[in-house]
């Protein structure tokens, strides 16, 4: 078991003329998200020789979000969506090669993110706000060294694949029916770990 620190980016696009009953239907847009990421991990290893086979289960708290405004129209109407990540966690499977006190690994399995998404229009009013539970696969890789029997570092690049969309309807009393779709796309994680070994 151990615990892990690491930077995360990824993107969003607000995408506005496929939506079908989209709020102005004018042009896509978006942006990066990033932030700093942390949590806990624990796990199981079983080591054939060189060969080592195992389970990962992480959980954490994050802080990657990021913002754009629709700059098609002037101010005050300037749409503008934001991206909030809040909590991610993963179960996957691990293969490597132990080269002396070094282990190369790669690892692939499930992963989740809760996302909340905000969307506001001043000019008008209007705005829409969720929160989504995103289920992807998440695949990687590191190099974890063995500073002693019982304890080991690591550097770690794991990526959610997400590419997921999700609608939210716009509260505004004057434009029922109204819609926005945002994409939460790929996030990319890159961490550095402890681990006890038992």
């Amino acid at each position: 078991m151990g615990a892990h620190l690491g930077y995360a980016d990824g993107e969003f696009t607000n995408y506005d003329k496929s939506s079908s009953h989209c709020w102005y239907c004018e042009a896509n847009y978006g942006s990066d998200t990033n932030g700093i990421i942390g949590g806990g991990t624990v796990g199981y290893n079983f080591t054939a020789g060189q060969i080592l086979l195992g389970v990962e289960g992480e959980l954490g708290i994050s802080k990657i979000s990021g913002s754009a405004t629709d700059t098609t129209y002037y101010d005050p109407y300037l749409p503008k969506t934001s991206v909030d990540m809040n909590y991610y966690g993963t179960v996957a499977g691990r293969l490597g090669y132990i080269v002396g006190d070094f282990l190369l690994y790669g690892k692939a399995g499930w992963g989740f993110m809760n996302a909340d998404m905000n969307w506001k229009d001043p000019g008008y009013d209007a705005h829409a706000s969720g929160s989504e539970f995103l289920n992807t696969w998440v695949y990687g890789g590191g190099v974890e060294y063995a500073y002693s029997p019982s304890v080991s570092v690591k550097l770690e690049y794991l990526r959610f694949q997400l590419d997921q969309t999700e609608t939210m309807n716009i509260q505004d009393d004057e434009y029922p029916g109204y819609k926005q779709k945002i994409g939460i796309d790929g996030v990319n994680t890159f961490k550095v770990g402890i681990n006890y070994h038992f």
